[in-house]
């Protein structure tokens, strides 16, 4: 990722991490910094310059965004964990609210397709 990239989904509110999920890319009031989420250690996102990353691009990632989304009841669920949206998607797919039997439950991650279940 280039910085811009960096600091466009750090604003629009994205987890964006460096080298592994430990690493955050947070912001504070103008300035971009690298957080360790385990110690709390925090360097600047870049050098003096403004311009050379702590770390290298192709090392930071947005963490994806993953979604359940059910019929006629809409979003049920929304977070960064596959294994909880899995969850939430399976317990959607059995839900015996009265709104939601016989609804179709939709698996999304960042918008695309993973998995769909159609109403009877």
């Amino acid at each position: 990722m280039t910085l811009e990239e960096i600091k466009a989904a750090v604003d629009a509110g994205k987890k964006v991490h460096w080298a592994n999920k430990a690493y955050d890319v947070v912001k504070s009031r103008d300035s971009y910094h690298i957080v360790c989420n385990l110690n709390g250690h925090t360097i600047h996102l870049t050098w003096i310059d403004g311009t050379t990353m702590n770390g290298k691009p192709e090392e930071f990632f947005i963490e994806p965004t993953w979604q359940v989304i059910v019929g006629n009841i809409g979003l049920v669920h929304e977070g960064q964990s596959e294994r909880i949206a899995l969850e939430e998607y399976e317990k959607a797919c059995e839900m015996p609210w009265a709104r939601g039997r016989d609804e179709s439950v939709t698996l999304f991650c960042d918008g695309e397709i993973i998995k769909e279940k159609e109403h009877e």
